[in-house]
């Protein structure tokens, strides 16, 4: 989205060299109309991805909020178990 953003900027950029260098004329204004009309398009489709960005980073949110509350409610206990009479024993059964 964010390549896409910055596209349309450029796009923009050249739309409005080109208006700028048109003379008047019934040709240059129908050619004006129609770089006019593809910014205006292209206006609105930099809304909706500003606020689809903007719903992506509430989601994020609410999600990094989730797994934070769901790590914090976890818990986690042990049974170690009691430890063998003899320390000294192997698993052999051997002293040593």
């Amino acid at each position: 989205m964010t390549g896409e953003r910055e596209q349309l900027f450029k796009d923009q950029e050249r739309i409005r060299a080109n208006i700028d260098s048109l003379k008047s004329g019934a040709s240059q204004r129908e050619l004006a109309e129609r770089f006019v009309t593809k910014l205006n398009e292209q206006e609105e489709r930099l809304e909706a991805i500003a606020r689809e960005l903007e719903r992506v980073v509430r989601e994020q949110k609410a999600a990094q909020k989730e797994v934070l509350d769901r790590v914090q409610a976890l818990s986690f206990t042990a049974d170690l178990g009691t430890p063998p009479a003899d320390k000294g024993q192997g698993r052999d059964g051997s002293k040593g």
